[in-house]
């Protein structure tokens, strides 16, 4: 089963290709921050001829679907839509936070993973490792609070951590650097086991998990 991941949650994007759930490639994109469709067609495009894969092999498309940059989900869902419909392909959604938790090592049980809600607060969820797939799981939907409104044990990461470490309890263990933000290789991971599970999303219906709207929407005029 041929995969293709797309990750363009936070400010470092790439694009991960898997076969029967083994990452054979992934590729950190060209473009920081805000990315368009055009640049990841053709980056797409460039990965799939240095494997010499086919568009028209392509089984499946996973998608990070937030939470994370405004513009970066909506580039890449838009775009994982667009591939996986062209080439009547199967659609998956994975939540961005359970994809950034899974990279930590399964050593560790318990992960808290946060992202930047901006206004002082975050994004945040809780995965538990599940031994008979290796994936982890939410304990419960992914929620917005404020840093002191953290557990105070646990390992915890993220891309909100450079701007709110000094915020962190002391108590919590902070994951090393390397880890703090998405990987489509583990979009890749976690694609897989959906697809295993017939998990699919709906090509027409699929939309970014904001969880809010920006500062900018919400300060429009009515």
């Amino acid at each position: 089963m041929k995969l293709l991941a797309v990750e363009t949650s936070g400010s470092v994007g790439s694009l991960a290709i898997s076969e029967d759930g083994i990452v054979v490639c992934e590729q950190i994109l060209q473009t920081a921050g805000k990315r368009h469709a055009q640049t990841l067609a053709s980056e797409t495009r460039d990965l799939f001829d240095r494997f010499q894969w086919a568009l028209k092999d392509l089984q499946a498309v996973a998608v990070s679907t937030g939470p994370g940059s405004f513009t970066g989900l909506r580039v890449g869902v838009v775009f994982a839509k667009t591939l996986a419909w062209a080439n009547n392909a199967k659609l998956i959604a994975v939540d961005s936070l359970q994809a950034i938790a899974q990279r930590v090592p399964a050593a560790h049980d318990r992960v808290l993973a946060i992202s930047d809600a901006q206004r002082s607060e975050l994004f945040f969820a809780e995965y538990r490792l599940q031994p008979e797939t290796g994936i982890r799981v939410a304990d419960e939907a992914i929620r917005i609070i404020r840093p002191e409104e953290l557990p105070q044990t646990g390992l915890i990461t993220g891309p909100a951590l450079p701007r709110f470490q000094t915020l962190i309890p002391s108590t919590l263990q902070i994951a090393d650097a390397s880890l703090w933000e998405g990987s489509a290789a583990t979009v890749a991971r976690i694609g897989y086991e959906h697809w295993l599970a017939e998990d699919f999303a709906d090509v027409d219906l699929l939309e970014p998990l904001y969880l809010r709207r920006s500062y900018a929407e919400e300060k429009r005029p009515q």
